[in-house]
C-alpha cells in the first residue's frame, strides 16, 4: 500500500530529476559555448601569427621600386643603393 510519505518521496525525486535535467542542459549549453569560443580563438590566433610572421612584399616607398636613390632636385636615379630596401626595390611588411 502506498502511503503519503511514499508519495511525497516520489514527488521529491521527480523534482530532483527535473532539476538534474535542467542542470545537465545548462552544462551542455556551456560546453557548446566553450567549444565555439575555442574555435574563434584558434582562428584569431592563426590570423595574428600569419600577420606577424607571413609578411608580403611591397614596392619600396623611398626609391619607388628602382633600388637606387633619387636625386631630390632632378629625380634621376643615382648609383648609390636605397638605404631602406638595400637596392632590392621591395620591402616586406
Amino acid at each position: 500500500m502506498i502511503t503519503t510519505i511514499m508519495i511525497e518521496r516520489i514527488i521529491a525525486l521527480e523534482r530532483a530529476l527535473e532539476n538534474y535535467r535542467q542542470y545537465k542542459t545548462s552544462i551542455e549549453d556551456l560546453e557548446t559555448d566553450v567549444m565555439y569560443l575555442k574555435q574563434r580563438l584558434d582562428a584569431y590566433e592563426k590570423r595574428v601569427i600569419w600577420a606577424k610572421y607571413c609578411k608580403s612584399p611591397h614596392k619600396c616607398p623611398v626609391c619607388d621600386g628602382s633600388g637606387g636613390v633619387k636625386h631630390p632636385l632632378t629625380g634621376l636615379i643615382e648609383p648609390a643603393k636605397c638605404h631602406v630596401c638595400e637596392g632590392k626595390g621591395i620591402v616586406w611588411g
